[in-house]
């Protein structure tokens, strides 16, 4: 006996996909234009080696992406600053360590000649000799305990840019989100001081290896 197979789909009993990771950490970024004020401003008033203010931001005046763009606009000089901040998205739930790595990854330029390319790598091994860093961010690391932390990414050495080119780079930022109401909290309160501020990622994730998961954000740099 021949049946016709039904038109109506059929699905399978299967359970629904778990809900999507919540965005612990986003990033807020000024508008390209506030970039510029807020440059000149904290550049030329402090110097790159000392821990500057920062001014606040909010997500009423700042955009939020979890592709997240710096940009320092020419002219470019020693001590040039970017505000931007991270952002704890559930403060009441959770808190926040995190710890920043600049990057020396080579310039790309889109427009940029064979000529400037060979100055970007004169400019690299000139670095490399000096051990200098190409950016300072302040804080490098630290705790985001409430709503959110501002940082400034500070310009230290200057790349040669090209008339019209665009120069790529990019820093990490390693964080790790910790539940509020658990012993891991109470051992961050308890064992964090801030003369170990630059390891407190490092001694998170080695005490709390099954509790506390290590996550990375990208942001992209350029330099117009």
């Amino acid at each position: 006996m021949f049946v016709e197979p039904s038109p109506v789909p059929r699905f399978r009993n299967e359970p629904p996909a778990p809900p999507p990771t919540p965005p612990y950490l986003s990033v807020l970024v000024q508008p390209g234009d506030l970039f510029a004020n807020a440059s000149s401003q904290e550049g030329n008033a402090q110097n790159a080696q000392n821990e500057p203010m920062t001014p606040s931001l909010r997500p009423s005046v700042a955009s939020m992406t979890r592709k997240p763009r710096l940009v320092f606009q020419s002219p470019l000089y020693r001590g040039q600053a970017i505000p931007f901040a991270l952002h704890n998205t559930l403060p009441d739930d959770h808190l926040i360590i995190f710890k920043f790595l600049t990057s020396s990854s080579s310039n790309n330029s889109s427009h940029a000649s064979a000529a400037h390319t060979h100055a970007t790598a004169t400019m690299h091994a000139s670095s490399d000799a000096h051990h200098q860093e190409r950016y300072y961010v302040r804080p490098s690391s630290g705790k985001i305990d409430a709503f959110q932390a501002d940082i400034l990414l500070i310009l230290n050495q200057i790349p040669p840019l090209a008339s019209g080119a665009t120069l790529k780079d990019k820093i990490l930022v390693r964080w790790a989100v910790v539940q509020r109401g658990t012993q891991v909290e109470q051992w961050v309160q308890q064992q964090l001081t801030e003369k170990t501020r630059r390891k407190w990622l490092e001694m998170l994730l080695e005490t709390w290896p099954d509790q506390v998961m290590e996550r990375k954000t990208r942001l992209s740099i350029r330099f117009t």
